[in-house]
């Protein structure tokens, strides 16, 4: 019965959801409340599966907004939730209304409709269930579907921050002769910033950590340039996707992620990679696809590029130099992002007019 809540954390919502059909006479109704992490989140994808496979889905409505306690579901929760409607029964293929509700009066929504065949063919193996309008679906089925374009982890890697806040607290130190540590709220769009919003800047105890965790398979990491990313962004936030590169001998905390190349990547340079992930298309499918504010390296591992990438690697690489130096300076980008968007959209293959009303 609850096997189908075995893929990542658990959550309670799981495990009711797993239960309801057995209480259900065929054909029976469903209605149910529950985190919205359901449309998208890899540990809801076994039990997204059972429902858009052995149940009819009927009609969703999601409440994305979490932060504005006047906009969402319960106001004293901070929580992104959905309303399910089902029927305990097995159909083919059908059709069902997925509502995006903007807060939680219902009159101020956009909608969508999708079939399970369509949710299949757009994820084979997590069916997530995307927030997109009907004419959008063109632009994510050319993202996902092209055989021009490939995952991004065949041939880089998105992992969580090697020291952990909480068990490696004793290794964090205030003395900066060490080694920086990294964390979430100091990585911004193309900089580090050294007054985060939150907590304090520290430095690693490099010889005593590397002394301990030799053995990691994480533990020569910091020996390569990364791009850090923010663990946590606004789940409304038109950016959803904040990152910068990091030198060696940098350390990251587990409040960010980073990615690195893979051994055998010879082909695009990581600051190519930090053009694409901050670019325009990147966030807008990103935005599409997350029901919550976490940036999970799933989520960044699945991401696509262009297979058309690599010649065009020196010129993006170059821009992305060029809006580094100039973020230092304080100075404005647009020229330089504008020009890798429009190389970006051209390698996607999306048309000028579906960028104007998209993009």
């Amino acid at each position: 019965m609850f096997t189908k809540c075995k893929s990542g954390k658990l959550n309670a919502y799981e495990l009711f959801l797993a239960k309801t059909e057995h209480f259900l006479k065929i054909d029976g109704v469903n209605i149910q409340i529950f985190q919205n992490s359901f449309l998208a989140d890899d540990s809801a994808k076994g039990l997204r599966k059972h429902y858009l496979k052995d149940n009819k889905i009927l009609k969703i409505d999601s409440f994305p907004e979490r932060d504005d306690p006047s906009k969402r579901v319960f106001k004293n929760v901070k929580m992104s939730v959905c309303i399910m409607k089902s029927i305990n029964s097995k159909t083919n293929d059908y059709t069902f209304d997925v509502f995006f509700h903007r807060d939680r009066t219902l009159n101020n929504f956009s909608y969508v409709s999708y079939s399970k065949s369509e949710i299949s063919v757009f994820d084979s193996d997590k069916n997530i269930i995307p927030r997109l309008l009907e004419n959008e679906k063109v632009i994510f089925k050319q993202y996902y579907l092209s055989k021009n374009n490939l995952k991004l982890d065949s041939l880089f890697n998105c992992l969580e921050g090697e020291l952990n806040m909480t068990f490696h607290k004793g290794y964090m130190k205030t003395d900066k002769k060490l080694p920086l540590i990294v964390k979430g709220a100091q990585v911004q769009r193309y900089y580090l910033t050294d007054k985060p919003s939150q907590g304090v800047v520290q430095f690693v105890d490099k010889k005593k950590y590397l002394s301990d965790y030799s053995k990691s398979n994480k533990s020569n990491h910091h020996l390569q340039s990364r791009i850090a990313l923010q663990g946590i962004t606004g789940a409304n936030d038109k950016i959803r996707i904040v990152s910068t590169l990091i030198d060696p001998m940098t350390f990251c905390a587990n409040s960010c992620n980073y990615i690195i190349c893979n051994p055998d990547n010879n082909k695009i340079s990581l600051k190519t990679i930090l053009g694409l992930i901050n670019s325009k298309i990147t966030n807008w499918i990103f935005r599409k696809t997350s029901t919550n504010s976490n940036v999970n390296c799933y989520e960044i591992n699945n991401l696509r590029f262009p297979l058309g990438l690599e010649a065009f690697d020196s010129k993006i690489s170059t821009y992305v130099s060029t809006i580094l130096e100039k973020t230092k300076q304080g100075k404005d980008t647009f020229k330089e992002e504008n020009e890798i968007d429009k190389i970006l959209f051209k390698l996607y293959d999306i048309e000028s007019d579906e960028i104007e009303k998209h993009f």
